[in-house]
């Protein structure tokens, strides 16, 4: 009898433990190659050409998005691309529609719940032009169809690049490793898994006016690129807050907000010294200090010379403090 009732617990239980969702950080690595196997298939579909996985993150322990991206100079050529991939898709199979077919296999590939998948797809990023376009598919109601949604992103940064060259002979010490063991400690994998979370302390951290400023990574397969906001005095150094401000508006301070948007990429080893490049594409805008911007309220720093110049003294800096992070036993 005993038995039996526990074994009625058990039913009880079972609705509640398949409705839970399931922590998937620590499945981090198998993400990372479920991607290949994931690009494989778009390969192997023809639609490799115009559609690449960029990364496969975690976010919050339970959610995992996959970003797909396009070799597409400008948001209109990425947009067009995609009407175009779904419309022969749609003729191809009889009406199936292609962000169905996608979504169904990130859960396949990755091995993860409906409900615990994003999928993202963003233009490149490139171009000068102010907004940037991206569709995402999110789970739809319980047995029906994904989501997909469409918007335009404000992403008219301007930006500096800045490049940092790192070899053994910058190692410590009379006798520098071989050109093949500097390689091996220095690969894309180990730089880019080393740098995440020392930008994370770099960036997150607290601000003058109580609050913290906040990092959110974005890829970190191809590049290393990450966005910061809610920052106070990170490349405008000098900036000051007016009592008078503070005053009529009632603020903890006037100074102006800024957001950073970075990207870090990898340069192939040098095969006779082992030696690589890192180079850091740096955008950054910052407000009025009375409040957050929204939408176009953003000024970017590259429009004046003076903040130019702090960019361009900031973007060194970092380069100079990355490298000897790196460099460190």
């Amino acid at each position: 009898m005993k038995q039996y009732f526990q074994f009625l617990f058990l039913l009880l239980l079972l609705p509640l433990s398949l409705s839970a969702q399931q922590n998937l950080t620590a499945s981090q690595p198998f993400f990372n190659e479920a991607a290949h196997s994931y690009q494989k298939w778009l390969d192997g579909c023809g639609l490799g050409p115009a559609l690449q996985v960029r990364s496969a993150e975690v976010k919050n322990d339970t959610l995992l998005v996959v970003f797909l991206g396009f070799q597409a100079a400008d948001p209109d050529s990425a947009r067009a691309v995609w009407n175009q991939l779904r419309a022969d898709f749609a003729r191809k199979t009889g009406g199936d529609t292609l962000e169905n077919r996608l979504f169904e296999k990130v859960t396949w590939y990755f091995e993860v719940p409906p409900r615990q998948a994003r999928l993202y797809l963003r233009d490149s990023y490139t171009g000068p032009k102010a907004l940037c376009w991206e569709a995402r598919v999110v789970p739809g109601n319980k047995n029906s169809r994904p989501v997909f949604q469409q918007k335009d992103l404000d992403c008219g940064f301007k930006s500096q690049e800045f490049n940092v060259h790192i070899g053994s002979q910058d190692l410590p010490g009379l006798r520098p490793p071989s050109a093949a063991d500097f390689q091996k400690k220095m690969d894309k994998k180990t730089v880019f898994s080393r740098l995440k979370p020392w930008l994370s302390t770099r960036y997150q951290k607290p601000q003058p006016d109580g609050g913290w400023s906040h990092i959110r990574f974005t890829d970190e397969w191809q590049t290393l690129k990450f966005e910061v906001d809610d920052l106070r005095r990170e490349v405008i150094s000098d900036a000051s807050s007016s009592w008078l401000c503070e005053v009529l508006c009632q603020c903890a301070t006037c100074l102006p907000y800024e957001k950073l948007e970075v990207v870090i990429k990898y340069e192939v080893p040098d095969a006779v010294s082992g030696g690589f490049s890192l180079s850091a594409t740096i955008s950054a805008k910052y407000g009025s200090g009375i409040w957050k911007p929204r939408g176009g309220g953003w000024h970017d720093l590259d429009d004046e010379p003076a903040k130019k110049a702090l960019l361009k003294t900031y973007g060194e800096l970092l380069m100079v403090d990355l490298k000897r992070f790196l460099l460190q036993p």
